[in-house]
């Protein structure tokens, strides 16, 4: 009997696998799932697949349907500080109490499964099965899901029900050893979430894999819908952390939406989460409401993400971006809420990420960059940063010198140091998490 989240920690230690059969991995989350008596079946599913905006897509969308008065179970995968971010209900992840009585009830269906054909279910796979076993025990009303890695194979692509609604976020390059190294194959991975009569909804694409969705959506007698700027919204304007927006889809029409944040990328996760909650609402028989809405926009925030914090008079802003695509999308925006500025950046990759990129877009905009790393078993996974002396090596090619190397546990200290300028810590979720949770534990 397993007593505590951290002994759960070091009990999931043994479910590090190695890369295997992607198909493979799937039917042994089936299995797993089959075990259980298959409760992802039972739930009504908003499932979100994609490159970049998962995460803050599926924050979003529960929000919004409990909001609206429903119970709403979530996961996300990575988690950012705690493992207990994978089984939220209304957003809040649920008591450890309970966390760990459910966790519990899988272990015997744990260790059947290590005498089984299919050997240990992945760390992954167990914490899928985990949060769909809690959302039937915990009677949701749905259940927003978020992919792992790619989507086809996924532990999350279980749910074949007919009227799972499916959201794609932006398609871009991540992980391509192993979704492939063009977008039409990656988005090919990525788009298997949509199953027969699933109803599909997109965010803007590039026109090569916009045709594959659709092609995808024809042959499973389907429709997807673009949820594209200029179309279903449109921003109207930026100040004092506040982003003015029109949102129309379908019959809703909503102008004038004020979101509290200061990331411009996050009217797209908006708004195609809303178009997710008018979906699910309308079967419903019921609509978006403008006030509710709006309680989520001015009041709701995901940790994380272009997060702004005081340490000792200090503003540090944290954000996740951990691929180009990402990267290039924050710079954007910091530019637009810092114009004409430098910061100092303190950054970590990790280790296979296509770091020289995401390096293109930062030194232009930095007076120094710190270099950190991390290293160690989380999340069932070996993660391991990319190695700092290359990073400065390879800013040095680029011409910018002013870096220094830190080791993470003296970042809490480096950031209490007084300084004018705005600090950006970024580059890796896992690096960001490991900050934040140094943060929390200070705090």
């Amino acid at each position: 009997m397993l007593k505590t989240i951290p002994e759960i920690l070091d009990y999931m230690d043994a479910f590090v696998h190695e890369a295997t059969s992607a198909e493979y991995m799937l039917l042994r989350a089936k299995d797993l799932l089959n075990r259980l008596g298959n409760p992802q079946r039972q739930l009504r599913v908003v499932h979100v697949a994609g490159t970049s905006a998962k995460g803050s897509t599926v924050f979003y969308t529960a929000a919004l349907l409990h909001a609206h008065g429903y119970t709403v179970g979530s996961s996300i995968s990575p988690h950012l500080v705690h493992l207990q971010e994978r089984v939220k209900i209304n957003n809040a992840p649920i008591a450890d109490d309970l966390f760990i009585s459910y966790f519990n009830e899988l272990v015997p269906t744990i260790e059947d499964m290590k005498r089984s054909s299919f050997g240990s279910p992945s760390f992954f796979e167990i914490m899928m099965a985990l949060a769909f076993y809690v959302f039937y025990k915990e009677h949701v009303d749905f259940a927003v899901i978020e992919t792992g890695m790619g989507g086809r194979y996924d532990a999350s692509n279980t749910v074949d029900r007919d009227d799972k609604i499916a959201v794609i976020t932006k398609i871009g390059f991540d992980h391509m050893k192993f979704l492939g190294n063009t977008l039409p194959k990656i988005g090919n991975e990525k788009i298997h979430i949509v199953k027969d009569h699933n109803l599909a909804l997109s965010m803007a694409q590039k026109p090569q894999v916009e045709a594959l969705f659709k092609a995808h959506a024809r042959k499973h007698q389907t429709t997807i819908r673009f949820i594209k700027e200029g179309e279903a919204y449109v921003i109207r304007k930026q100040e004092q952390g506040v982003i003015t927006f029109d949102f129309h889809y379908n019959d809703c029409q909503f102008d004038g939406l004020k979101l509290c944040s200061l990331a411009r990328y996050n009217v797209e996760n908006v708004s195609i989460a809303l178009a997710a909650c008018y979906e699910a609402l309308k079967r419903e028989k019921k609509s978006l409401d403008r006030r509710a809405v709006q309680r989520v926009l001015q009041h709701d925030h995901l940790p994380g993400r272009f997060q702004e914090v005081l340490i000792n008079g200090n503003k540090i802003i944290l954000d996740s971006a951990h691929n180009p695509q990402k990267m290039a999308t924050f710079i954007h925006d910091l530019t637009r809420v810092y114009p004409d500025t430098t910061f100092r950046f303190i950054l970590a990759f990790k280790k296979g990420k296509r770091y020289k990129k995401m390096l293109e877009y930062i030194f232009p905009l930095a007076s120094e960059i710190v270099l950190s790393q991390f290293e160690g078993e989380n999340q069932g996974m070996r993660l391991v940063s990319s190695d700092s002396f290359k990073l400065e090596q390879e800013l040095n090619e680029m011409g910018f010198s002013k870096t220094k190397t830190i080791k993470l546990d003296q970042i809490y200290s480096f950031l209490q140091q007084k300084t004018k300028e705005v600090t950006i810590i970024t580059g890796s979720m896992y690096f960001v998490g490991d900050v934040l949770r140094m943060l929390y534990e200070t705090s």
